[in-house]
């Protein structure tokens, strides 16, 4: 029963991920493939501003570096702002350790920074 019910709580967290990601990514009004190039420039700058903040302490900054760099450097950015309160970074943070993505694979990690977001 309990290999059950650990099933249905695992797929449940994956979908509430999806859906979340999911919306993530309209705000960011999603870039279809053929535009991807004329966008680089706009990114690189992105970056360059958020990592300017960032380093200065700037929580929702943090945040959107992370979305912005690959898993590893992502979750760096992540917990600065999930250590600050910032809910979002404490989601996907989260979702990093429960899908191992740029650290090591850890559910107890996980349902720690999802209970926080």
């Amino acid at each position: 029963m309990k290999n059950i019910g650990t099933r249905v709580l695992r797929l449940s967290i994956a979908c509430l991920i999806l859906l979340v990601c999911s919306s993530c990514g309209k705000e960011r009004g999603g870039v279809p493939p053929d535009e991807k190039e004329a966008v680089k420039r706009p990114r690189k700058e992105a970056v360059k501003s958020y990592r300017k903040a960032a380093e200065q302490g700037d929580a929702e900054a943090q945040f959107h570096l992370g979305v912005l760099q690959d898993h590893k450097e992502a979750v760096k950015w992540y917990r600065k702002a999930a250590e600050q309160g910032h809910a979002k970074a404490q989601f996907h943070l989260g979702a990093n350790y429960y899908f191992g993505l740029g650290v090591l694979r850890d559910d107890k990690e996980a349902v720690k920074w999802y209970r926080k977001a």
